[in-house]
């Protein structure tokens, strides 16, 4: 073979003949031999073991073995060429290559000498191994000049690491056995038996050329002198030790317990040559002799002490013929020369004939090495190796006090174990049976497989009464005497005597546990065999494994269970008050966990967490450590015994509990302790290590649910990691592939979630010179990434995720830094085989890795703490044990993050909003100010866009802030970031709707306005001439008029004028006729149908809101008759009702706020509502089937009732501005001018007070209407009742709080069938019962005036100095200046110029020395108004601003009818925290009548289905519902209790809502009659996460 040929290549070429040559022998043994030398998975041996076809069987095994990676293929060699010794009729593989012949220079172990060493081991159980068949392992040359690195420890070479079964409580057996398998050189004839017993011993005489020989590893000159292949028998020698062998080769364990280990020393090339040259002559032919002894001798193992004197071994050689005879003369020299050394008889060698069976003669060996081991040799006690070390001043822990003190107390648990399954069923009583049924039920309780025809409800309530009765017998049962020793193990104070005992019940447990597992492995291979493909019968043989299995963590299980069923009796009232005995068990487990013992997270056994156990745990955990308990979650996941806890081990020098001799069960966590120095920079506290079972499971691969198992493992451990490590074993494809598709399902559903953990594929297995390969690399980095986005997309649409998704779109992964190519931790075949350096050097740089990305990590993100993780673990498990894993479920974490953001986001609306109105407010008063010539001029379209720009961008970068500081574990809801960036979009678009209404609504006032001032200016300034030339004749006069006189000639004078003007009313307008006529046009054209109602209708005036009632008529007839079911058309009744009020609602709030506006009715306000109702039904008509009538009486209802309002709005506006009347209210102060004038008094003062009076008085009086709404959310916003509005959740939580104080079946029909009104009843209510006390609704108003005053003063101030001589010049500027927050009287502030000489500064003092007195009077008038009036009449109303906040979209459940909580305007999905029964929202059953109890929330989980109008009145699976309803998401129930607070209300109120609902009350479970209002509270508050 070419030195650049693989392995894989030369079984290539040799297959064919490779396969007829191993057809020649039996398959069985064939398929034992392979599995010695650990090339087969036990899933992949039992499949191979099934099959009947020697020649498929075959096949299927290379092709195995090539399916796996280079190291396989080269114990394959190994293995085939070892085959050899035992059937001759094996040649070597170079002579089964059809081309390229293998050259001899690089033949593969052609002159392989192993020692198979085996540790001290039991006689029974070898025997045992040997009379099942287990065959003899046979492993590689190991290289003993390499130093094993201590630190790393296999899974792989597990059997060969273990110590032997050690008695801590008598002596123990200890001896050793050692087999020389001399093979290829040594050219041997056929065997020969000697004639004697006893030969001449060599002579100790020493040669230095001895040795030189035996250096030679490839060949030996044979008879003829030359250099001949390999072909000859092989000699087996084995020894048993006599009584002068005695071992001191005790070495430590990794848990600091002694351990017998025989080592073994290849002798030196001067020790072989004295051995050899005993009695040996100088010829050539016993130079020959000499080399081959010397060659053999050189791999004998020996003691310390050496092999002189009576040394007390027997060999035994095995005899083969030979395929050449020209050989067989050397054969009886040979023996001649070696049997005096090895003291060989005819006993001791067994003769292969050249016709014997193959089969045959292996029985035979087994027998004799069985008789071997079965000899009654020297005994070491472990007392007797601890007296030599003592001898030796070698420190002996059981020497000490408290090791002795933890002996004596394991000893008095595990003297009774006997029988393991016996002593687990015995003793350890609730995590069996009980707990699997536990398990089971507990599942049953989600998955509802078992359902059947019972009602979901009803169903969940027999399990939780099962539930609850396997509880109790739990805890009927009482503590065993071992375990109660054990408890007091475990909590002894002192910490050395408790490490001491859990030391000795490992040990102990060990032994006990291993005694009969070689034998129970033995049986479950030939059970594989003959049971074939009864997976059935296949997991109960595993389920023996399993039960002989015991450790400490099984004890640790069992308390556990004791906790969990005392608390659950806790939690129902059955126990007394002082009852709790096991109430300290969760410290005990958290002060374990503090000192590195590792927690059972999952139990393997029973495939379930024992959470109430985990959760009490972790807090009495968190409370020991005083909440500094930030971790990092490391978890590896990957295929059983690919070397996960092995690199764990290796990282962190872990010792994970694994169950004796077979792979990890369950998940593990241990806790590791980060180091003072370094928690601030790597940004926490603790390391959390998690180790699981491996997936694909060969045990679990034959039942039906095995995916689903592995499925719930990877996605529950994902989600609890910062970092998950994916352990893939180079050599298996097919498993790689497999493991993928279930990580990239795990990582999917956590992407749902927001969970994002980082990921590092760990290849393992990979040999040293492709590890360094980086072509290779690359090329398998890019496969694997094209796998990973195939499994990612096959996995989408499996989730039904109706996107395009890649692998980097769930997670940053990056090929080049998140792959590890890890090399084989042996070299070769354990355990002669040395440890691989590289493996350690890669694991090194993996974690150098782990921890800078979790010191950058945790700068980017807080790590989760242990209230957190518990979250975690209770919201992941409870969402892997639903059948169908919907996975976008929200747990507390998860929830209050999006509460947070939801608050926040309220902020930044409101912040919005408010910004807005104020803008608002500014435009219509400066509209209100200027004329309409310089309305064009004022630009406020382009500036509204620019404020809503600002404004939008200013809310994105807050939400984008928001993520990337990571406040609150935003990272939770990254999902839903899209949703408020929709909702500002929405917002604006909302706001800009509002500001453009309200701008062009003040320009539709102000040039309503505009020809009556024109009119009124006119006539002011002919009163003004007049009363002029008044003044003029009466300073004529020769006598002083006095004030009578002066005011009956001012009175004549206004006669006159007012006479000559000849004022006319304005012009009234018929708003009746006006909207009925544009309600008819807008109806004209939507049907015959519709025309003949609306020629029918009466006339406008005489319809009204309050009038409007549902008829029959409002529904399609074609309708009717094709729905049977009566309720089905109450239902769809109601729904059509509740349309109209939540129409008719929207629509008189907009006739208010047109009516509130004090301007002139305009047209478009009626084009405006029919816009608003058209928009409405448009969308609503179709789904409920309403008939024309509907729309047609709906539109003169609610259009009658705005021309109502409207007519009224008009007849005001006309009054107030009627030329008269405004000319009489300006009359008294024309009068007052005039008197002042002619008496010649000075004015200041009176102009200033009317100037006060007239001018400011009513401006101040509307601009603290204007603020007044804003400053009440302020102060809601900002007070202790804000919480409960922060969020549509918190709203929730408030209101179904206060119902539940308050007990009223009215309040909840109200709340539930007329959710709308409620809400704004309830939020004016609660407005009114804030500011009952009148003096903090007094201060907001103080406020607002004081500010506007002061602003008032400080510009009057500021003009007084900029020279201005004229007064009616200051009000101009005046006026000008406060535009924007003043709308003052022109009519008035004409009186006050009016021949007003007046000094400027004069002027402002008087009207400074007014303002106090001014705004007393202004809050005293605001004082005497009720707070209810008031808020009808703000441009901002406070309760209409809160409704948007917590109102949302309004949906509500197509089933139960709760409301959306759904954060912003415009989010997709739909979804509510807790979901009520559906009787609840007036469904019922058809045949009794009676109310559904059952809830959405279970039924979505349960195989029963629906019918309704969407579905056509077909049955459809309530699992399937979003076929249906698209934009909800119904999750399950959290927990068992998480619907308690609805259940109670429906048990309290069953017969009124009944009533209500025109129904029959409904049958409830009787344990729905035990909750209390307590627990239904309590239920609410865990639902919304409030404390």
């Amino acid at each position: 073979m070419a030195s650049t040929e693989k392995p894989a290549a030369i079984i290539q070429k040799a297959r064919r003949k490779l396969a007829e040559a191993l057809l020649q022998i039996e398959p069985g043994v064939i398929l034992d031999v392979v599995d010695t030398h650990l090339l087969l998975s036990q899933g992949e041996y039992f499949s191979l073991s099934r099959m009947k076809d020697p020649q498929g069987l075959i096949q299927d095994l290379i092709d195995t073995v090539l399916r796996k990676g280079e190291a396989a293929h080269e114990q394959f060699l190994d293995c085939l060429e070892n085959m050899r010794h035992a059937f001759p009729s094996l040649r070597p593989i170079s002579e089964y290559l059809e081309s390229d012949i293998v050259s001899p220079t690089n033949k593969l172990h052609s002159s392989s000498r192993t020692v198979f060493l085996g540790k001290g081991g039991n006689a029974e159980n070898t025997a045992q191994d040997l009379d099942s068949g287990a065959p003899f392992r046979v492993p590689q040359e190991r290289n003993m000049d390499e130093n094993p690195d201590p630190s790393v420890s296999s899974e792989a070479g597990r059997d060969f690491e273990k110590p032997g079964p050690v008695d801590l409580r008598r002596e123990t057996e200890s001896q050793s056995t050692a087999v020389l398998l001399m093979s290829g050189a040594e050219k041997l004839g056929p065997a020969m038996i000697p004639k004697g017993d006893e030969v001449e011993s060599p002579n100790p005489s020493v040669s230095s050329e001895a040795g030189k020989e035996a250096e030679k590893p490839d060949a030996v000159p044979g008879p003829s002198g030359t250099e001949s292949e390999a072909e000859n028998p092989d000699v087996v020698l084995s020894s048993t030790q006599g009584d002068a062998g005695k071992n001191q080769d005790a070495t430590e364990d990794a848990n600091g317990m002694e351990k017998p280990e025989f080592l073994y020393k290849s002798l030196d090339d001067k020790q072989a040559a004295q051995v050899c040259n005993k009695n040996l002559k100088s010829t050539k032919k016993h130079i020959k002799r000499r080399n081959a002894l010397s060659k053999s001798f050189s791999c004998i193992g020996q003691w310390e002490a050496g092999l002189g004197g009576d040394h007390g071994y027997q060999w035994h050689l095995s005899l083969a013929p030979c395929g050449n005879p020209q050989n067989s003369s050397e054969t009886p020299d040979f023996l001649k020369d070696l049997a005096p050394v090895l003291k060989l008889s005819k006993s001791h060698i067994l003769l292969k004939a050249a016709k014997t069976n193959t089969v045959k003669i292996v029985e035979q060996l087994r027998s004799t090495i069985r008789s071997i081991i079965s000899a009654d040799p020297k005994r070491v006690t472990i007392d007797d190796m601890a007296a030599v070390a003592r001898e030796l001043s070698i420190h002996v822990d059981e020497d000490r006090q408290e090791c002795q003190d933890a002996h004596r107390c394991t000893l008095e648990i595990t003297e009774d174990v006997k029988d393991v399954a016996l002593y687990k069923k015995e003793v350890l009583k609730l995590q069996g049976d009980l707990w699997k049924n536990l398990a089971k039920v507990e599942k049953e309780l989600c998955r509802m497989e078992r359902q059947g025809d019972t009602p979901s409800e009803k169903y969940r309530s027999e399990l939780k009464g099962k539930l609850m009765l396997l509880r109790q017998q739990q805890n009927e049962c009482d503590l065993t005497v071992g375990l109660i020793n054990f408890i007091c193990g475990i909590k002894d104070s002192d910490s050395a005597r408790k490490h001491y005992f859990l030391k000795w019940m490992k040990f102990n447990l060990d032994y006990i546990a291993r005694a009969n597992l070689s034998k129970l492995r033995a049986e479950y291979k030939e059970n594989c065999k003959l049971l074939g493909d009864d997976a059935q019968k296949v997991a109960e043989v595993d389920q023996l494994i399993s039960s002989s299995s015991l450790g400490v963590e099984h004890f640790m299980r069992e308390l556990g269970q004791f906790y969990e069923a005392e608390c659950l009796m806790d939690r129902e009232g059955k126990l007394s008050k002082n009852g709790r005995q096991f109430a300290h068990f969760p410290s005990i487990a958290a002060e374990l966990m503090l000192e590195g013992f590792p927690l059972e997270l999952i139990d393997g056994d029973a495939s379930n967490i024992p959470l109430q156990w985990i959760t009490d745990v972790l807090t009495q955990l968190n409370y020991k450590l005083r909440n500094q308990s930030k971790m990092f979650v490391i978890t590896v996941l990957g295929v059983q015994s690919t070397g996960k806890s092995t690199l764990l081990n290796t990282m962190f020098g872990l010792q994970l509990a694994v169950s004796s001799g077979r792979c990890t069960r369950g998940a593990f966590m241990t806790l590791l302790k980060v180091q003072e120095n370094l928690i601030q920079e790597l940004g926490c506290d603790f390391i959390l290590v998690i180790d699981t079972e491996g997936l694909k499971a060969p045990e679990l691969s034959k039942l039906e649910d095995s995916y689903q198992h592995d499925n719930e493992l990877a996605t529950l451990v994902i989600g609890l990691s910062d970092v998950t490590i994916v352990n893939m074993a180079m050599e298996n494809a097919t498993e790689m592939k497999d493991i993928l598709q279930i990580v990239t399902h795990a990582f999917l559903r956590m992407e749902r979630i927001g969970q994002k953990p980082n990921c590092q594929f760990v290849h393992q297995n990979v040999s040293d010179v492709s590890a360094h390969d980086q072509n290779m690399n690359m090329r398998h980095r890019k496969h694997l990434l094209e796998q990973l986005n195939e499994m990612t997309q096959a996995a989408a649409k499996m989730e039904k995720l109706n996107r395009d998704i890649k692998f980097s779109d769930i997670m940053d992964y990056d090929p080049e830094i998140h792959n590890w190519y890890i090399p084989g931790l042996w070299h070769g075949v354990p355990a002669m085989a040395s440890v691989n350096r590289g493996y350690s050097e890669k694991v090194f740089e993996l974690k150098k890795y782990l921890f800078e990305f979790l010191r950058d990590h945790s700068v980017k993100r807080t790590p989760k703490d242990i209230p957190q993780f518990i979250e975690w673990i209770k919201s992941l498990w409870n969402a892997v044990k639903y059948e169908n894993f919907i996975f976008s479920f929200r747990n507390s974490l998860i929830a209050e993050a999006y509460n947070q953001l939801s608050a926040k986001y309220s902020e930044w609306d409101w912040g919005f909003r408010r910004d807005m109105h104020l803008w608002v407010s500014e435009q219509e008063t400066l509209i209100l100010n200027v004329s309409p010539d310089e309305l064009g001029s004022l630009n406020w379209r382009h500036e509204l866009q620019q404020k809503l720009l600002s404004g939008e961008q200013q809310m994105l970068e807050s939400l984008d802030k928001y993520f990337q500081t990571g406040t609150g574990r935003v990272h939770l809801v990254e999902k839903y970031r899209e949703d408020f960036v929709r909702s500002t979009n929405s917002l604006k678009c909302e706001l800009e709707s509002h500001s453009y209404n309200k701008c062009n609504n003040a320009i539709h006032i102000k040039k309503g306005r505009y020809k009556i001032d024109t009119l009124q200016m006119e006539y002011l300034k002919v009163i003004e001439g007049k009363i002029d030339r008044l003044l003029e004749k009466c300073r004529k006069e020769e006598c002083r008029l006095d004030d009578q006189e002066l005011r009956r000639e001012f009175e004549r004078m206004w006669t006159e004028t007012l006479s000559e003007i000849s004022l006319g009313p304005l012009e009234r307008q018929q708003i009746y006729s006006d909207i009925e006529l544009c309600l008819r046009k807008d109806l004209s054209y939507r049907g015959s149908a519709i025309n003949q109602k609306v020629q029918a209708a009466k006339n406008l005036s005489s319809y009204r809101i309050n009038t409007f009632q549902m008829k029959l008529e409002y529904i399609n007839p074609s309708f009717w008759d094709h729905v049977k079911s009566v309720f089905s058309k109450q239902d769809h009744f109601c729904k059509a009702e509740e349309l109209a009020k939540s129409l008719m609602s929207k629509c008189l709030q907009n006739i208010n706020e047109k009516a509130n506006s004090r301007g002139d009715y305009h047209e478009t306000y009626c084009e405006e509502l029919l816009h608003i109702i058209n928009q409405t039904l448009q969308d609503e008509v179709q789904k409920l089937h309403t008939s024309p009538s509907f729309e047609v009486d709906l539109k003169f209802h609610i259009l009658g009732e705005a021309a109502h309002v409207f007519q009224k709005m008009h007849e005001d506006f006309i009054k107030d501005n009627d030329p008269w009347v405004r000319l009489e209210k300006l009359k008294t102060q024309y009068f007052s001018s005039f008197t002042d004038l002619y008496l010649e008094k000075d004015a200041h003062q009176t102009r200033a007070k009317n100037f006060c009076d007239q001018c400011l008085h009513p401006a101040l009086l509307d601009y603290v209407n204007r603020k007044f709404g804003i400053a009440i959310m302020d102060d809601i916003h900002n007070g202790m009742q804000s919480m409960g509005y922060a969020s549509r959740s918190f709203f929730q939580f408030t209101v179904l709080k206060e119902l539940l104080e308050e007990r009223n079946a009215s309040s909840y029909v109200y709340y539930i069938r007329s959710y709308e009104e409620f809400v704004k009843s309830w939020i004016m209510r609660k407005i009114l019962e804030h500011y009952a006390d009148k003096q903090s609704l007094m201060n907001l108003e103080k406020d607002i005036l004081s500010a506007i005053v002061k602003k008032t003063m400080e510009m009057l101030e500021n003009l007084k100095h900029k020279g201005v001589q004229m007064i009616s010049e200051f009000l101009e500027m005046f006026c000008k200046e406060m535009q924007k927050e003043l709308v003052i009287s022109k009519d008035s502030l004409l009186g006050i110029q009016f021949k007003n000489m007046s000094d400027p500064s004069q002027f402002v003092v008087c009207v400074e020395n007014f303002l106090p007195g001014l705004q007393t009077r202004i809050l005293s008038e605001l004082d005497a108004l009720d707070l209810q009036s008031k808020l009808s009449k703000l441009p901002v109303k406070p309760q209409d601003e809160i409704f948007k906040r917590v109102f949302g979209c309004g949906k509500q459940c197509p089933f139960c009818k709760t409301p959306c909580e759904a954060g912003g305007s415009a989010h997709k999905e739909h979804f509510s925290a807790v979901h009520r029964p559906q009787g609840l929202g007036r469904f019922r059953w058809e045949k009794t009548e009676k109310l559904i109890y059952d809830l959405c929330s279970t039924l979505v989980v349960s195989h029963y289905s629906f019918k309704n109008e969407e579905t056509k009145w077909k049955w459809h699976p309530y699992k399937d519902y979003r076929v249906y309803y698209p934009d909800w998401c119904i999750q399950p129930d959290p927990s068992i209790n998480a619907s308690d607070y609805w259940k109670f209300v429906f048990k309290e109120f069953n017969h009124e809502f009944a009533h209500q609902y025109g129904a029959k009350p409904a049958d409830l479970p009787e344990d729905w009659k035990n909750i209390t209002q307590k627990q239904a509270l309590q239920s609410l508050k865990v639902t919304y996460n409030r404390k």
